[in-house]
């Protein structure tokens, strides 16, 4: 359900020419970053500290693969199953999953 408003949020917000802006614990985790920038999000806001690894796994990814990636992670039912397909997508990255469990991602 997180992922879906997020989706919509971001068709919105695209639409009316609006900037979308995620800040938090969320757009600080690299994979979920990358979930975000799929889902069309266009500002990540993160403690200084995660700007780092982000910027370097947005640098290592192709925007095409991001949407693709977020397009699939939306037909899913569980956090479990969105984890997984991120830790199968962007592992190649290189990108750890720790730390992973306790987001908001998991209450959908």
């Amino acid at each position: 359900a997180v992922l879906q408003l997020i989706s919509h949020v971001a068709q919105v917000s695209q639409r009316t020419n609006t900037p979308l802006s995620v800040c938090g614990e969320m757009a600080s985790g690299p994979h979920l970053a990358l979930l975000l920038i799929g889902l069309g999000v266009d500002t990540l806001s993160m403690s200084p500290g995660m700007i780092g690894p982000v910027k370097q796994a947005i640098r290592s990814s192709r925007y095409e693969d991001l949407q693709a990636m977020a397009k699939h992670a939306l037909t899913l039912s569980t956090a479990s199953e969105v984890l997984a397909v991120l830790s199968r997508d962007l592992g190649p990255l290189g990108l750890s999953m720790s730390g992973l469990h306790h987001l908001p991602l998991q209450n959908q």
